[in-house]
């Protein structure tokens, strides 16, 4: 029995039996060639979805790998950021460490400056003092010495005419150079005894 012949089939649901058709040989040849060109379509059409498929799989590998390169400047650009961060981090706090022993060592220096400005002022002030003690002194010689010698004057004055004409020695000389060298030294002494108060004072501050 060939394939292309209907089958008699007896009916159940009470309808007229179908006789059978016997196909002729040109409307198998007609099927055959449907069918081949159906069979060459779905062959093309596979062939074209699988290039456009090639296509796309070429295109997204591309592209992923035009991705994973970005990615990977992107981290590579991310870890030399936050090197930098972490440099910049650490000069920052050596700048700031910095700053702080420039502050302390800028307040010690006013501090000493300020001490020793004070110094001064009390050193200029004993020098002031130690000058009108000296002046003092110095008015306090000289009328020592003026006394001396208004003495000394009156002295030869109050002698009587015949010692005058003895060949005696007159003290009045010898008692005003006694006079002299004596507030010499007397301002000697003074002049020392204020250096050492000055030295003193000196050693304590």
């Amino acid at each position: 029995m060939s394939d292309l012949e209907t089958l008699e089939r007896p009916s159940t649901n009470g309808t007229p039996e179908l006789r059978p058709m016997s196909l002729t040989a040109s409307t198998g040849a007609s099927i055959l060639a449907a069918a081949g060109e159906a069979l060459g379509r779905a062959t093309a059409e596979r062939e074209r979805f699988e290039r456009v498929a090639l296509e796309l799989r070429e295109r997204t590998g591309r592209k992923m790998a035009t991705v994973a390169a970005a990615i990977a400047g992107a981290l590579a650009e991310r870890d030399r950021l936050q090197r930098e961060a972490s440099e910049q981090r650490q000069l920052l706090e050596r700048v700031r460490g910095e700053t702080a022993q420039t502050e302390a060592a800028i307040a010690a220096a006013v501090e000493q400056r300020e001490r020793c400005a004070r110094a001064a002022e009390e050193q200029r002030a004993r020098v002031d003092q130690v000058l009108r003690e000296l002046s003092g002194y110095d008015a306090l010689i000289g009328g020592i010495q003026a006394e001396h010698e208004r003495q000394a004057k009156n002295l030869e004055e109050s002698k009587p005419a015949s010692r005058a004409s003895a060949p005696t020695s007159t003290p009045g000389p010898r008692l005003r150079m006694l006079t002299v060298s004596g507030c010499c030294a007397l301002r000697r002494c003074i002049v020392r005894s204020a250096s050492g108060r000055r030295l003193r004072s000196r050693r304590s501050s």
